[in-house]
């Protein structure tokens, strides 16, 4: 009697067969209401991987997914948020017996006609300035903790980084020593480029010269007080962003911004957190090629690596 193996032996149409993955949600909103120094960083989108060397928020790195022969999986990637105590849309991978969700990036607090408080995401928001307020707390395995603010009024001290996949944000002391940068990214080679991903927005300021700096892996930059536009450009990568928004396709959280006219509305942020990431790493041998969504496909060896920068599927 001769008993099939129906675990992927390396070859296209077995039953089921495993791949590395690499999950990022959207980056958190930052703020622009109230003075600058109040203006706190975003958090970053929550990451979440099976390659070698861990996850975000200092975990493990998890098992690889496994895929069923003829199943359709959901791919999301989160987009980047700028709405006030939301936090930011989730990235995942979801289908028969597969459920994989980074959470996106918590939203930073602000001072605004009212008093709101830092968020819960993958990577907890900042602590808003002169209050004395704690960052937001992060999720295990996926994301750190907002930096805090340092103190009260009438001393001079800015609200907390937005916190990082990599590192917590960084919390304030008195006339920006030290300055509320945002946490950095977490390092994953999963697509040979070896980014960072997930880094947190920076605060802004009010005087010239101490506007922090995003988390690397595409934290948004804190803005200077004279400035009149939260910037356009997104930050790549494997560098922090020169402008308050996240970079695309990170997961950065969004820099704070200063305030400005004419004021942003009052539900939204002066600035947006950068767009998460789905990678598959998957045996060549066992790629299907059948997916739908806006990606891009390499080759490393005998795997083939999708990354997907917007919502689509994979079937197995």
């Amino acid at each position: 009697m001769f008993l099939i193996n129906t675990k992927a032996v390396g070859r296209a149409g077995s039953s089921t067969y495993d791949a590395h993955f690499l999950i990022v949600g959207g980056g958190g909103s930052g703020n622009n209401i109230g003075y600058a120094h109040m203006n706190t960083g975003g958090g970053a989108g929550g990451l979440r991987t099976s390659w070698a060397g861990g996850s975000g928020g200092g975990g493990p790195s998890e098992a690889q997914v496994t895929f069923a022969a003829g199943v359709v999986y959901t791919i999301t990637v989160g987009a980047g948020n700028n709405v006030r105590s939301v936090i930011a849309p989730s990235s995942s991978i979801v289908g028969t017996g597969v459920s994989l969700i980074s959470l996106g990036g918590g939203a930073a607090s602000y001072n605004g006609p009212i008093t709101v408080g830092p968020t819960i995401g993958g990577c907890g928001g900042g602590g808003f300035g002169n209050s004395g307020t704690p960052g937001a707390a992060g999720t295990a395995n996926q994301g750190y903790a907002g930096g805090d603010s340092g103190g009260a009024v009438p001393t001079r001290y800015p609200g907390g980084g937005g916190g990082g996949t990599g590192a917590v944000g960084i919390s304030c002391g008195p006339n920006y020593t030290p300055n509320g940068h945002g946490g950095a990214g977490f390092q994953v080679n999963i697509d040979t480029n070896n980014y960072y991903w997930g880094g947190g927005g920076g605060t802004a300021s009010h005087s010239p010269g101490y506007p922090a700096n995003g988390g690397i892996g595409g934290g948004g930059r804190g803005m200077q007080y004279v400035t009149t536009s939260s910037g356009t450009a997104g930050g790549s990568a494997i560098t922090s962003d020169a402008d308050s928004n996240g970079g695309t396709n990170t997961g950065g959280g969004a820099g704070g911004t200063t305030w400005y006219y004419p004021a942003s509305p009052a539900t939204t942020g002066g600035s947006t957190g950068g767009s998460g990431c789905v990678i598959l790493r998957i045996p060549t041998a066992s790629y299907t090629g059948t997916k739908t969504g806006t990606s891009t496909v390499a080759t490393d060896g005998s795997d083939t690596i999708v990354t997907w920068t917007g919502t689509g599927s994979y079937t197995g």
